[in-house]
């Protein structure tokens, strides 16, 4: 009979996209689909004649005897590649194999730690460099227009700070200066602020700050570990996301212009969260365990308080993003799940 294998990753903690460390190297029967874990934490493998089978992991390429009569690994995995580039997400392993043999790969690059380029890709896959240098850029937001992008930069001094990027200019205009770690920004519907999670004060809490730079930040509300700011509406609604008293991960609402109070969108038994808002505040969008402990995409009207909830993926899936048509959905996902 026949068997495929492949990389089946796991559900990540809720608030966190799966890392494809923590992901299975996965057989399955074609012909009775049966299927079993050949080994845990490994991605990208592939058969060789030698009776090896090649993975990537952590940042190398391993071999183990293979068994392709009993589609088992037989021994204990080794490293045989040193520094080759494979992508903590996707677990997109940069190698290959040819039928005489010769390996070529990627290698890790001198760079390191995450620095990169802020990249813009349109539908054809074509990417745009957005940012004139490396850095250590982290979870970002564009401005409804496109002309401007909030972004997370972790720095020299292991604080993480938000900056605004002129896309036009390219130039960076920092906008956090307090606090070792300022995560999650998010636009106010006018472009003119940014509001962003930041651990300075007693609490973590959630701030505003003109997308200038001018002027102090201000506090907004405050809340556990959990807690983020996800997305704000036309209406001057904050979504964002904290920890519930009885129950798992929730959304929440913060009226910005009344400072108050805090009133739940989805509290359920199960976690919600990475909630984002169709450009017309019409449909929420978020990412949901409660299909056995998966993260999936799902949408629900925003004036709705007992349902119309839709499945947009019932896939392992990261943040959503809307088209600023507002009648599509983006989603980031894994590999072989």
């Amino acid at each position: 009979s026949e068997w495929v294998l492949f990389t089946a990753g796991r559900a990540g903690r809720a608030g966190r996209a799966a890392k494809a460390s923590d992901a299975d190297i996965v057989a399955q029967n074609v012909a009775t689909g049966e299927r079993k874990i050949v080994l845990e934490r490994g991605t990208l493998p592939r058969y060789v004649p030698t009776g090896h089978l090649l993975f990537g992991r952590d940042a190398a390429l391993y071999a183990v005897a293979f068994d392709a009569k009993r589609v088992e690994a037989r021994g204990r995995a080794v490293p045989v590649v040193p520094g080759v580039a494979v992508d903590d997400f996707s677990g997109n392993a940069q190698y290959g194999v040819a039928t005489n043999g010769t390996l070529i790969y990627v290698p890790e690059t001198d760079v390191g730690d995450g620095q990169a380029t802020l990249v813009r890709v349109d539908r054809r896959g074509h990417p745009q460099a957005l940012s004139r240098e490396l850095r250590n850029y982290g979870g970002r937001r564009e401005q409804a227009d496109g002309s401007r992008v909030a972004v997370e930069v972790s720095e020299a001094d292991g604080s993480t700070q938000i900056y605004v990027m002129d896309l036009e200019s390219g130039r960076a205009t920092q906008l956090t200066f307090e606090g070792a770690e300022n995560r999650g920004p998010v636009w106010t519907p006018d472009s003119r602020d940014v509001l962003f999670r930041s651990n300075r004060g007693d609490s973590p809490s959630i701030w505003r700050k003109a997308a200038d730079g001018t002027g102090e930040a201000t506090h907004v509300l405050d809340g556990t570990d959990k807690l983020f700011a996800s997305d704000v509406l036309p209406n001057g609604m904050l979504l964002y996301q904290d920890q519930g008293e009885d129950s798992g991960l929730d959304i929440l609402l913060f009226d910005l212009a009344g400072n108050g109070p805090a009133t739940p969108f989805l509290a359920t038994a199960a976690n919600e969260w990475e909630a984002r808002a169709s450009p017309d505040g019409t449909w929420i969008a978020y990412l949901s365990d409660k299909a056995g402990g998966e993260n999936w995409t799902y949408v629900r009207p925003y004036s709705s308080t007992g349902g119309g909830e839709r499945t947009v993926a019932a896939i392992l899936s990261a943040a959503p993003v809307w088209a600023r048509s507002g009648d599509e959905v983006f989603l980031l996902t894994s590999p072989g799940v």
